[in-house]
């Protein structure tokens, strides 16, 4: 419409299909580029604490609230 700033915003036309197409274009791209290095994403991995089994708490799921 040529107003700047009358809160009249083209997204739901404009913007978010533009930026689907971005998105899209963009995971096409690094899906098929290649890569001097690799990740290593095993040194990634999360640790979770284990219980021990002689601990007499009541675990968390079997609390009463």
């Amino acid at each position: 419409d040529g107003v700047v700033n009358d809160s009249k915003y083209d997204e739901e036309t404009i913007g978010f299909p533009f930026l689907r197409e971005l998105g899209g274009l963009v995971h096409q791209y690094e899906l098929e580029r290649t890569r001097r290095f690799r990740p290593t994403l095993g040194l990634q991995g999360v640790r979770y604490e284990t219980r021990n089994w002689l601990d007499s708490r009541p675990a968390t799921r079997n609390a009463d609230n």
